[in-house]
């Protein structure tokens, strides 16, 4: 500044001086640079312009280090400069005073803001704890029913023979379904009553835990399946099985269609939605999927690369954690619903199928979609994992039903095997035997810790509407309800290592 005003006295003095010649000589000066200004006096205008603008600039300093410079006093050779900076520091001080106000305001909310991430954390844990409570009144073994609507198809073919007289009983404590047939003994044996055997309508009586017409949708069945996927995402060890005949629904029921998405789609769906909201909490969510075959007792990777195909799988146990592991599957990561749905997609084609007298293209193997799900929270110090595993069982026909050749005859001996597997194991856990014979087979040497009393279990058996399906259905019911009447006791949340 001090800088400045000398160099207007300077100018000032130079100019008294070329006053009087200024006179005398104007019109010629103002011909020769061609009417433009006096370069003196257009040099001393814009060193006011500079002199007039300190004021400005002064407070713009003032402002960008928050109050802690002082405009200097305005100066003595004019009084506009003066009031200028009186102004400037007036609105300097209103600004001051805002922003003291806005940073008390911000402090106001960042505690009101980590008073309700404190009230959320604790009704999300009461949630869980209120959850768990309830899928354990549930049960830890849930089996629900399904009864397939008839198709358009089979009303057309010529051995059509009409539906069988099912009853849907919900007045008691549990829904109840009945099945009747005629002449139970010769049903046992797969074959008609004997000649002169008189036809006598036997009625047989089932309850369980859910039971599903031919009406319900598939929204209203994943309703009530929705609790135990959630239970996977809180940290526990869940199994959803499908159990019936070739032709029963069970696929239709997993996996749906594109346009009436099953079990699975939309259990990722929710899981994946779950995700969402947790991220947004602080969590960090790491989901990945796998999903094998086991065919006559021998497992195949249903998403391996081409040149892994060929490759053996074993299943291996860690005793540190109890954890069940096959070897050399492929394991993919879920970004997204799509990414987890195309997988669906692609197992489903490699799928071991063969052409049988209940269906065009019948499931000869067990298909295990498994999902793993990884959580922790860094802030809360908390962890946990949990599985899901959507068990998509072969058809449960009996030997003799339907053995065109001596493959379909072998498969059927696996699949029964395996099937008998599964019930002695969850009957020898529910008895608390010393002993479970989890080994006897693949599918529960697989999914051994997943079958546990740490673990849920749900049980969808599925059962066909045809009369010709009758003893099929009656098998599939009595299956049911063996699994039933095992409890495995409460299951308790891993937590993550």
């Amino acid at each position: 500044i001090a800088q400045l005003k000398a160099e207007v006295d300077s100018l000032r003095e130079a100019q008294g001086g070329t006053d009087a010649a200024e006179d005398s000589a104007g019109k010629r000066r103002r011909t020769n640079s061609g009417g433009g200004g006096d370069p003196l006096r257009e040099r001393l205008a814009g060193l006011k312009a500079q002199y007039e603008s300190i004021p400005q600039r002064m407070s713009i300093c003032s402002h960008d280090s928050a109050g802690s410079f002082e405009p200097p006093p305005a100066p003595t050779g004019g009084g506009g400069g003066g009031r200028e900076l009186a102004k400037v520091k007036k609105e300097l001080k209103e600004v001051a005073n805002e922003r003291d106000d806005l940073q008390e305001f911000t402090k106001q909310q960042e505690t009101m803001i980590a008073d309700l991430e404190k009230s959320l954390q604790a009704s999300n844990k009461a949630r869980r704890a209120l959850h768990n409570t309830l899928q354990e009144l549930k049960g830890s073994i849930r089996v629900y029913c399904r009864l397939r609507p008839t198709l358009p198809s089979e009303e057309e073919q010529d051995n059509f023979k009409g539906e069988a007289e099912f009853g849907m009983n919900s007045n008691g404590e549990r829904p109840g379904i009945s099945l009747t047939t005629e002449n139970q003994s010769a049903f046992a044996r797969g074959g008609g009553p004997g000649k002169g055997q008189k036809r006598e309508p036997v009625s047989h009586s089932f309850e369980f835990d859910q039971i599903f017409g031919p009406g319900d949708s598939q929204e209203k069945i994943f309703n009530e399946v929705e609790g135990v996927v959630q239970s996977a995402l809180d940290g526990y060890r869940v199994c959803i099985f499908a159990y019936g005949q070739t032709g029963s629904g069970k696929t239709h029921t997993m996996t749906g269609s594109t346009s009436d998405h099953g079990l699975i789609p939309r259990a990722l769906a929710q899981i994946c939605g779950e995700r969402e909201e947790m991220v947004r909490g602080g969590w960090t969510v790491d989901l990945c999927c796998s999903c094998v075959e086991i065919y006559n007792e021998q497992i195949r990777d249903l998403l391996a690369e081409k040149e892994d195909e060929a490759c053996k799988h074993d299943i291996l146990h860690d005793k540190a954690s109890g954890e069940a592991m096959v070897s050399n599957v492929r394991w993919l990561s879920v970004s997204s619903v799509d990414a987890a749905t195309e997988a669906l997609r692609l197992a489903s084609t490699r799928r071991e199928t063969a052409c049988t007298s209940r269906n065009a293209q019948s499931s000869r193997s067990h298909s295990v979609f498994q999902l793993r799900i990884k959580a922790s929270n860094a802030k809360l110090g908390d962890k946990r994992e949990g599985v899901l595993n959507m068990v998509d069982l072969a058809g449960s026909e009996r030997l003799g039903t339907d053995h065109q050749s001596s493959k379909v005859l072998k498969e059927a001996q696996n699949i029964n095997k395996s099937l008998s597997s599964l019930v002695d194991v969850i009957s020898a856990i529910a008895l608390k035997h010393s002993h479970v014979p989890f080994r006897n087979s693949k599918l529960t040497h697989m999914l051994s810790p997943c079958l546990g009393k740490d673990s849920k279990t749900l049980m969808l058996a599925n059962i066909s509407p045809l009369i010709t399906h009758s003893a099929e259905s009656l098998n599939t019911l009595r299956f049911a309800e063996k699994v039933n009447s095992c409890t495995l006791g409460p299951a308790k949340k891993l937590n993550a290592s």
